[in-house]
């Protein structure tokens, strides 16, 4: 019996500390917000599926605030190559959150001795999407333009594919413990813009943190949201809109409208030959 009653124990030990790893993130209003809808067709290959089509688009454009923005966007400075990035999320709806970040970058840079000074993306996850002061990430990645990657994540997927003046990133994680359908994670993006191919980065790019605090404080971040929406029902109701869409009314045929001007001046010029032949009589 009291072997029983320890297995018992245990057992339920197991299933608190499993319990426990789900962090099941609620929403902090005020908080930058993406929304993650449903798909079940991506590929961490570096190419973007027809899924990602359907997905909101995020820019990633805050300058933060360590980096001068009056150095920024300088318009004395010709030439100069300022990159951008745009962001999107989709996930499975179990357990994976993927993430696509497009860069235009025309000059992608590997040349800083710190790994955070070069050309980067970096990826920022807190679970609980706490927003209690001291709270910290859970998780970060960086990933290079290059394609090679700096990570926490165990089990981290990730693809680059290098064109010409830009590069896509493509990023799946576990994401288990953020509790599922209809829960917050805090998350953040940051692109890291080793501009004139020194040892440094000049500029310093944000989705929701403006003070480059992200790697150290979670409430910076903004939220994504694990939604109950489904690619394919998005994809399924605008194809359903634009087949049954009334077709706007046809303005008159210009045969049907040449024709009426026709018989119009032919009974004017009628009309004008009886008059004409009564004056001669």
């Amino acid at each position: 019996m009291k072997r029983i009653v320890t297995l018992m124990m245990a057992v339920l030990m197991i299933a608190s500390a499993a319990v426990a790893t789900v962090y099941a993130g609620e929403k902090v209003d005020g908080r930058k917000t993406a929304e993650a809808y449903i798909a079940t067709d991506i590929t961490v290959d570096g190419k973007i599926e027809d899924s990602w089509k359907y997905a909101n688009s995020y820019k990633v454009d805050v300058v933060k605030t360590n980096f001068a923005k009056d150095w920024y966007k300088d318009t004395m400075k010709s030439g100069v190559d300022y990159a951008s990035m745009n962001v999107k999320v989709l996930w499975d709806g179990k357990a994976t959150l993927y993430v696509l970040a497009e860069v235009s970058d025309k000059t992608p840079n590997h040349v800083a001795d710190s790994t955070w000074l070069r050309d980067s993306i970096d990826l920022f996850f807190n679970w609980s999407n706490a927003n209690a002061a001291g709270s910290k990430k859970d998780s970060q990645v960086r990933i290079y333009a290059d394609g090679s990657n700096a990570s926490s994540v165990v089990g981290l997927k990730t693809a680059v594919t290098v064109n010409k003046g830009s590069w896509i990133m493509e990023y799946a994680v576990d994401a288990t413990k953020a509790g599922g359908v209809g829960k917050y994670v805090g998350i953040d993006f940051q692109y890291n813009d080793n501009i004139l191919g020194k040892k440094n980065r000049e500029v310093c790019l944000g989705w929701s943190d403006k003070e480059d605090k992200a790697s150290s404080d979670a409430t910076v971040y903004g939220q994504c949201l694990l939604s109950a929406k489904k690619v394919a029902d998005i994809k399924a109701a605008q194809t359903t809109a634009a087949t049954t869409k009334a077709p706007a009314a046809k303005p008159a045929s210009p045969a049907t409208f040449d024709a009426g001007i026709i018989l119009a001046v032919a009974a004017a010029a009628a009309g004008a030959g009886v008059v004409v032949s009564k004056k001669r009589k």
